[in-house]
């Protein structure tokens, strides 16, 4: 099943503030757009992996918490639990329409205000949200998550999220234009961020979504001119905040680009019974530092290796070798926190280990060379992008 969490937005908003992001209760001014403020230049922040890969953070909301919200890129803002704004007391507000345009529907949603949203150091006040029932969304996601913090709150800082090294950081600053191939023009279309992919001849605005758990979302139409691997195709499902829709996907015979970066055996979703759009989802994100400075409309994609970690006992990874291609595959035992930790899943390609081709060493060679205790760099690969692992 896959999980999109994009798409809350208000038609007609934009990055800056209009009156429709204002709401007054009590004498009290709530901003929608309201944006993150520091007590120091840099926060940094870590988080957490869902088992479908989005971004999980600890947040405090007026004072009381933490609770775990999705880092959500492709919500313009940001919704809360139901049942998490009765526990708070939270006033409520009049309820909004949302257009849902890639979903091709509308729902009512009830508004709360909010003191603050803390982010590690870093604040949010007099902020309102809308809400939801994020039962749905627990069970696909497998996290007991209280909320999604949307993009609209770091539209005045350099954001970066560093999905190798599990952390986003907040800063003061500025992302200066370069010619360096990794910087990207950024687009914010209804306080969604968007960035420019290559498929086959064409090039395409993508929705940069952190709660989308998928590879790339694109609508139904686009679909008859791709090249596409339809023995790969399939049936599958989205579940969002307040709907869920069947989908289909299928593999791109070709790669996708990013900047100078290109993603092979990448595959596309798209909805059965609605329009659809654009999306870039974790399956992609997850191997890259993204730095986003929506101010400027700038972006940076790069592939930073890992910080080293000290693995306190020999990981358990099995090492299965395909005896036709020679192709070294990585399974990791279900309680190898340690190999969780550093990165690896199951179904990881190991092309080298210690800068020897993994198809020159056999399984017991390459457990010899984990068990000397030295340091030691495994080069892998997932989905068509490869990483470097550090282990000391």
């Amino acid at each position: 099943m896959t999980c999109f969490l994009a798409g809350v937005m208000l038609a007609g908003v934009c990055l800056g503030r209009r009156l429709t992001d204002l709401e007054v209760r009590d004498g009290r001014v709530y901003d929608r757009a309201a944006v993150f403020r520091f007590e120091e230049d840099r926060v940094t922040v870590p988080f957490e992996i869902s088992r479908d890969g989005t971004p999980i953070v600890k947040v405090l909301v007026n004072g009381e918490g933490p609770f775990l919200f999705v880092l959500d890129t492709g919500a313009s803002t940001s919704a809360f639990d139901l049942n998490l704004c009765t526990l708070l007391k939270l006033p409520e507000l009049r309820s909004r329409t949302y257009t849902f345009a890639a979903h091709d529907m509308k729902t009512e949603q009830p508004g709360f205000g909010v003191d603050s949203l803390r982010l590690g150091t870093a604040t949010v006040s007099n902020t309102w949200v809308s809400a939801f029932d994020a039962d749905p969304l627990r069970e696909a996601l497998g996290v007991d998550i209280q909320g999604v913090l949307g993009f609209a709150h770091f539209a005045q800082c350099l954001m970066a999220i560093d999905f190798p090294n599990r952390r986003v950081v907040l800063q003061v600053g500025v992302l200066r234009p370069s010619q360096d191939p990794e910087t990207l023009p950024l687009t914010v279309d209804r306080r969604n961020p968007k960035i420019p992919l290559g498929i086959g001849d064409g090039e395409f605005l993508f929705m940069i979504d952190t709660g989308f758990d998928g590879c790339l979302s694109v609508p139904r139409d686009l679909v008859s001119s791709l090249s596409l691997d339809h023995n790969s195709a399939q049936d599958s499902h989205a579940v969002g905040m307040t709907w869920s829709t069947s989908t289909k996907r299928a593999r791109l015979t070709g790669p996708v680009r990013l900047g100078p970066h290109t993603i092979s055996d990448a595959y596309v979703t798209w909805p059965e019974d609605a329009p659809g759009t654009y999306l870039v989802g974790c399956v992609v994100l997850r191997h890259f530092l993204i730095e986003l400075d929506a101010a400027h409309g700038l972006a940076r994609f790069s592939t930073p290796q890992p910080s080293p970690v000290a693995v306190p006992a020999v990981l358990k990874m099995q090492f299965l070798v395909d005896q036709q291609t020679g192709i070294v595959q990585i399974d990791v035992v279900e309680d190898d926190e340690s190999a969780k930790r550093l990165g690896f899943q199951d179904g990881d390609i190991l092309e080298a280990i210690n800068g020897i081709p993994a198809k020159e060493l056999s399984p017991d060679e390459i457990a010899g060379i984990m068990e000397e205790g030295d340091t030691t760099t495994l080069k892998t690969r997932r989905d068509g992008v490869t990483r470097e692992i550090t282990i000391e």
